[in-house]
């Protein structure tokens, strides 16, 4: 029984850093995607 609770808590475990990792995709993709556009709109100015 303590060995199948055990892998609940590392499938709960790898399913929130699976989120984070998706928000930390997202948030450097906006990141970078800004960062571009200044250097592209400071380049044409």
């Amino acid at each position: 029984m303590k060995r199948l609770q055990n892998e609940d808590n590392n499938d709960l475990l790898m399913m929130t850093a699976a989120v984070r990792i998706k928000q930390f995709i997202r948030t450097a993709a906006v990141f970078f995607f800004t960062a571009n556009s200044n250097v592209y709109l400071g380049k044409r100015l």
